[in-house]
């Protein structure tokens, strides 16, 4: 019982995990920094900042979604 009482309260977050060497997570990650640098090379200045705007937006969805 102690455990759900502890979710209810927000004491713990289920959402909430440890990243493990060699994980598909880390893995997808590592493609999307490298995809993400070798596009920012390819954008003008404009671009760039569009770019960063509508990562921002993909962000805060995100924290959206993890609320």
């Amino acid at each position: 019982m102690r455990m759900i009482e502890d979710l209810f309260y927000g004491n713990i977050c289920p959402c909430e995990k440890s990243l493990t060497r060699g994980s598909e997570y880390l893995h997808l990650l590592d493609l999307a920094v490298k995809n993400e640098e070798n596009l920012s090379e390819l954008l003008s200045p404009q671009q760039k900042e569009v770019f960063e705007k509508l990562k921002e937006c993909m962000t805060d969805m995100n924290n959206i979604l993890e609320k």
